[in-house]
C-alpha cells in the first residue's frame, strides 16, 4: 500500500526547465513585450476612428504620444489666436483692455465718462472681440450718438442744474398741496418723528417714511391721513391745485376695474400733464 501524500501539488510542481531552453533571465533580463505574438512579430493596435492625426498614435503601445499631443494643442491654440486677429480685419489688437481710448465727438462728449464702470466694461468687451483701437472708438461714438438721438440717455446735469430742477419740482408739488403746503409737510414730518419717539417706528422705518415723504405731494397727503387715523388733528387742504386727473393713489386703486381703453387714456393724460413715468413718484 502506497503511503498517502498530504502535500498539495500544483501543475508546475517539479517542472524544471529543459536543458538548452532559455528563460526570461537568460535573455538578459528583458521582458517579452505583451504585444508580441506566437510568431514573435509585434502586434499593432489601430488608432481610434475619431483620431484625425494618426501621427499622434503609438500603435505598439496602443496609446497617444503625450509629447506630440501637447505640441499639437499648443499649435492649435496659436492658430486660433492668429485666426481671431485675422477676423479683426488684420488690424492690431491691444494687449490690455486699458489701452482702449476714445476721443468723443461733439455730440457725445457730455455723455461719455471714461472713468465709469460702464466704459471699463466696454473696454473688456472690445478686447474679448478683438477690436482695434479705431474700431472701438468708432463703435462707442456711433453707439452713444444713436442713444442720444433715440432719447435713451440724457445729458448729465451740473450741480447747479440739479439744484434748480429739484427746486422747481418742490415748488410744483407744493402747488398741488395748496396754499398751506408748508403746514401739511411739517405735520407729516412731525407725525413721523412723534411715532418714532413713541417706539412705533424704528430707525430704518423712520428713514423709509422720510424718504417716502420727500417723493411727492401725494405721499404727504397719505402720511397726514395716517395722522388722522392715529387721532391727531386734521390738517385742512387749502387752495390745492389739481391737474384735472385723479391722483396716482386713486388710479392705482381703481386700475383693475378699468378697461384697456380707459387705462391707455389715463396713461396718455399723465404723460401730457408731465407726471413722472412711474406711478407714485
Amino acid at each position: 500500500m502506497a503511503e498517502e501524500n498530504n502535500n498539495q501539488t500544483g501543475l508546475t510542481e517539479g517542472q524544471d526547465p529543459v536543458e538548452g531552453q532559455d528563460t526570461d533571465q537568460e535573455q538578459g533580463g528583458q521582458d517579452v513585450p505583451s504585444n508580441v505574438g506566437a510568431d514573435n512579430n509585434p502586434q499593432t493596435i489601430e488608432a481610434p476612428e475619431g483620431l484625425s492625426n494618426k501621427d499622434l498614435w503609438d500603435p505598439e503601445k496602443g496609446q497617444l504620444k503625450t509629447e506630440l499631443v501637447i505640441e499639437e494643442l499648443s499649435r492649435q491654440t496659436k492658430r486660433a489666436e492668429d485666426l481671431r486677429k485675422k477676423l479683426s480685419n488684420g488690424v492690431t489688437v491691444p494687449q490690455k483692455a486699458e489701452e482702449y481710448e476714445v476721443v468723443p465727438t461733439e455730440q457725445v462728449k457730455d455723455f461719455l465718462d471714461t472713468k465709469s464702470e460702464f466704459f471699463t466694461g466696454l473696454q473688456q468687451i472690445a478686447l474679448k472681440n478683438c477690436l482695434s483701437k479705431d474700431q472701438f472708438q468708432g463703435f462707442v461714438n456711433d453707439y452713444l450718438s444713436m442713444c442720444v438721438e433715440k432719447g435713451v440717455v440724457g445729458k448729465p446735469q451740473t450741480e447747479e442744474e440739479q439744484k434748480a430742477a429739484q427746486a422747481a419740482y418742490v415748488a410744483e408739488q407744493k402747488k398741488i398741496l395748496g396754499t398751506n403746503a408748508d403746514e401739511q409737510i411739517q405735520s407729516a414730518v412731525a407725525f413721523i418723528e412723534t411715532e418714532y419717539r413713541k417706539g412705533v417706528f424704528d430707525e430704518n422705518e423712520k428713514k423709509a417714511l422720510r424718504d417716502f415723504a420727500d417723493k411727492s405731494a401725494v405721499n404727504i397727503r397719505v402720511l397726514n391721513k395716517l395722522r388722522e387715523y392715529a387721532g391727531q388733528p386734521v390738517v385742512p387742504v387749502q387752495g390745492a391745485q389739481t391737474d384735472g386727473l385723479m391722483s396716482d393713489a386713486e388710479i392705482i386703486e381703481k386700475w383693475g376695474t378699468l378697461s384697456n381703453t380707459e387705462q391707455m387714456k389715463i396713461l396718455k393724460q399723465r404723460e401730457a400733464l408731465g407726471r413722472p413715468r412711474k406711478f407714485m413718484e
